[in-house]
């Protein structure tokens, strides 16, 4: 299934969405408005473009509360929200128990994966047992990632192997994909 999505976020210093939404939020003088009719303009006009992603990296002061709000703006509008954790999972459990509704969870693996395996295993782990409901998963992996060990792909997706709804690859550099699937498989 394919699934298209605007993705909202990155990795600092390259992209500042989340401070801008914050700013926009304690202005008050209208912009937040504005951005909201923007959004609902996106919706209209872009059928195929069902979902937002927040893949907020920053960390500053109010990050939570502002993804929070956005994710509840996203979903009067009617999107499908996701998120795309890759650090500060407490943070993340609490946007997850904010009361928005989130579809999936894109979870960056690559990020996990420079972890010993029983660390990248239980730290998944511990992030995902006690999101409730159950949200599907969505793994993460980067062909372009130096340390990449395969041992980590089997033991996250094996901790995870009952949400794991699907994957995707981040920079794919002409890594043999068959590898990543016969990891996922295994776990």
């Amino acid at each position: 299934i394919w699934y298209f999505s605007w993705s909202f976020g990155g990795a600092v210093p390259w992209v500042y969405d989340f401070r801008v939404m914050a700013g926009m939020l304690k202005a008050q003088d209208g912009r937040w408005g504005q951005f909201k009719q923007n959004m609902k303009l996106l919706y209209t006009t872009f059928p195929l473009v069902r979902c937002v992603d927040i893949d907020c990296e920053e960390t500053s002061d109010d990050w939570v509360n502002t993804c929070i709000t956005f994710a509840k703006m996203c979903n009067d509008i009617g999107f499908d929200v996701s998120i795309a954790p890759f650090s500060n999972f407490g943070d993340w459990k609490t946007i997850l128990a904010s009361g928005a509704k989130f579809s999936h969870i894109n979870l960056q693996g690559y990020s996990v994966e420079s972890l010993v395996p029983t660390q990248a295993e239980s730290f998944v782990t511990a992030f995902t047992s006690t999101i409730k409901p159950k949200i599907p998963i969505i793994y993460g992996f980067s062909s372009d990632f130096e340390l990449s060990p395969f041992t980590n792909v089997t033991n996250v997706t094996r901790a995870i192997k009952n949400q794991i709804a699907g994957c995707f690859v981040w920079q794919y550099n002409n890594t043999d994909i068959n590898n990543w699937t016969d990891a996922v498989k295994k776990g």
